[in-house]
């Protein structure tokens, strides 16, 4: 599972908001919080950080107190959990956690539950473990994702994507047709060497996220972007 969002719940249980490669997103009651071991160590809540990659074992389904009508009324309880990889720079490196709290809000916001793609999983799996061994500058690394999230939605954007919606300027179009040229080798290698100020990242991932919007008719509201835009100008 691929942690996308917590949310607390009563005094001692958390409600996570994960993605799965086989049932795709899904949530999971965690409780006693703190408390948990396994093989004989307490577990830390530092594993449990925006797109942690973890191990899952889950009991049966249980009802959830408020649900809301247009949500499931159950929650799988977990019962372990374990982080498959370290990640150990995405929680200290400050510019790549930010990064990482970009993309696990824009996914949390964008994914419905249910809805499984093996290939959009493995896109972010792929992308979570590039982050971590990013190395110089990866300034433009929520650019070359957030591009490459909407290809695989099936929104590719380019110059002729669409006559009815365009929020890109034509600077951006430009900027735009650099990452697009990037998306079949899936890397984001060459896009962090394009040249971009602060201020053409923060335009552009605007439009981008206009863009998204359109396509998926919902407001996504990513509060995270503001403290990206600071860190990375």
């Amino acid at each position: 599972m691929i942690l996308l969002h917590s949310t607390k719940y009563g005094d001692s249980s958390l409600i996570l908001h994960g993605y799965t490669r086989e049932n795709g997103r899904q949530g999971f009651m965690l409780r006693g919080v703190g408390s948990l071991k396994s093989t004989g160590r307490k577990k830390s809540m530092a594993e449990l950080h925006p797109l942690s990659i973890l191990d899952i074992e889950t009991a049966t389904s249980m009802p959830l107190k408020n649900a809301s009508p247009t949500k499931e009324s159950g929650i799988i309880y977990l019962r372990e959990y374990a982080p498959r990889y370290p990640l150990h720079s995405l929680r200290s490196n400050i510019y790549k956690s930010s990064i990482a709290l970009y993309i696990s809000e824009l996914l949390y916001k964008s994914l419905r539950d249910g809805e499984q793609d093996v290939m959009l999983y493995d896109f972010i799996q792929r992308a979570i473990l590039a982050l971590e061994e990013a190395d110089g500058n990866f300034a433009n690394f929520h650019i070359w994702f957030t591009v490459n999230f909407a290809t695989l939605l099936g929104f590719m954007p380019d110059r002729a994507f669409s006559l009815e919606f365009n929020p890109f300027s034509r600077e951006q179009e430009a900027i735009l047709h650099k990452f697009v040229s990037d998306i079949e080798g899936n890397t984001a290698y060459n896009t962090m060497r394009i040249p971009l100020t602060g201020t053409q990242r923060s335009d552009f991932i605007a439009s981008m996220l206009r863009y998204l919007e359109y396509h998926l008719g919902q407001h996504l509201d990513i509060k995270s972007i503001s403290v990206l835009h600071q860190i990375l100008h």
